[in-house]
This record gives structure tokens, sequence and C-alpha cells, in this order.
């Protein structure tokens, strides 16, 4: 129920939905460990920013019917989030591999054929112009104020995004366990129905087999009165004699 209902919402859907609730949680752990380690304003911003866009994502996901634009909105806020973490978050000795992880959830799992690979080449450019922005432009980077700090924010996200990973692997697998469970009811469902259609019209075929038997001899018995009553009254009376030839054609029809 958290992330719908494998009858009504396909995969994909309910993976999006997945991703964004548990981009809105790392979110609020990720906050609380700046606000409790002190980082800088800015730190604390790209947190609370990942936060709303999580949980407003995953309100938006389980309201919408088709989530593609809110897909690709998703991979765009998360990319310039991306970019703003790197600068204020000490670039590449900061904690950027959070982000990393949903770009990549977005990427591999909810985009497919060419937006796979667009929003993959987007990724790698958006890294490459990072770190080469870093190399010669280091004092652009906000460092952490301490050692210490860093160490803290280091030893607190690696967790996280190690939990982060496991859990969207988890989920996307539960999710698809659902998916097929489901199809796999509906299969046996229509397996049962056919069967039981098969067998009622085996039942008719055997009815009507009965039933035409039953007539096919009584005609042969009522012709054979026929013949025998023609026979009997001979030409004596033409009126009844018609009627006979009439009852008789009417049999042969039948």
């Amino acid at each position: 129920a958290l992330f719908g209902d494998p009858t009504t919402v396909d995969l994909d859907h309910r993976v999006l939905i997945g991703i964004m609730f548990l981009a809105g949680v790392t979110g609020i752990c990720s906050t609380i460990e700046n606000l409790v380690i002190g980082t800088s304003i800015l730190m604390v911003a790209a947190s609370l920013a990942c936060t709303a866009a999580g949980l407003l994502g995953y309100w938006a996901a389980r309201r919408s019917k088709k989530p593609a634009r809110l897909k690709v909105a998703g991979f765009l806020f998360f990319l310039a989030l991306l970019i703003f973490s790197w600068i204020t978050q000490a670039g590449t000795n900061g904690t950027i591999g959070y982000y990393f992880i949903l770009l990549g959830s977005f990427a591999m799992v909810l985009f497919k054929g060419a937006g796979k690979l667009v929003s993959l080449l987007v990724t790698v450019a958006t890294v490459m112009a990072l770190l080469l922005l870093e190399h010669h432009f280091p004092t652009a980077m906000l460092l952490h104020a301490s050692a210490w700090e860093r160490f803290a924010d280091v030893a607190t996200a690696l967790p996280l995004c190690l939990f982060m990973s496991a859990t969207i692997i988890h989920m996307v697998h539960r999710e698809y366990q659902r998916e097929k469970a489901a199809k796999d009811e509906a299969l046996r469902l229509m397996t049962n129905e056919k069967e039981r259609v098969e067998t009622a019209m085996q039942e008719k075929q055997r009815l009507l087999a009965v039933v035409s038997h039953d007539i096919a001899n009584a005609l042969t018995v009522l012709q054979g009165e026929i013949s025998l009553t023609r026979f009997a009254t001979g030409s004596d009376r033409p009126t009844h004699a018609l009627d006979l030839d009439r009852m008789s054609y009417a049999c042969t029809n039948i």
C-alpha cells in the first residue's frame, strides 16, 4: 500500500513512488546529520531541498496516473541538486555519492530506450564538467570547516548511501515479485475461466447430441406411423392423404 497496489499501478510507477519516498526519508536523515555536526547553511539547504523534492515527488507520484513528466522533472531536479551539492559540499571530498545513486536509479530503472541512454550521457557529462571545474578552480568548492566535520559527514553519509542502494535493489526486486505474483494470479483465474467455459461447451454438445438423437428417433417413428396410416387409408380420403403428405414433408425437413 505504501508504493501502490500492484493490481492497479504498474511496476515502473511503483518504483518511482518508492525512490521518491526513499529520497525524502534519506533527505530527512541527512538534514538531521548536517544540523548535528554543524555544517554550513548551504549544506543544510541542499539536504532540505532533497527532502522536499522526495516528499513532494512521493505525493505527486501517488496522485499521478501518468508519471512520465514527473520522472523527467525529478531527474532534472536531482541533477541540479548534484551540481549545487558538489560546489557546496566540498566536491569530491564530500558526500555527493548520494546523488549518484538517485540519478543512477532514475537512469537505469525508470527511463526506457533512448531516455535511458540520454539520462546516462547527461549524468556523465555533468560529472565530467564538475570534475574539470574542481580541478581548474579548486577554490570554488566550499570545504568543510574542520577535519572532524568532514569525517563525521562522510562517516554518516557512507552508510546512508549503502543503505539507500540496498533498499532500492530490494524494493525493485520485491515490486517485481509482486508484479509477477499478480500476473500469475490473473493467469490462473483466466485459465480457470477457460476450463469452466470449455466444460460448459462440452456439456452443451453432449446435451445437444442426446436431444438430437431422441428427436431423430421420434421423427423416424412418426414417419413410420404416417406411412402405415397412408397405406391403411389408401386413396378413399384424399384430404387426410394431403395432411399426411404435409406431416411427412415436415418430418423430413426437421
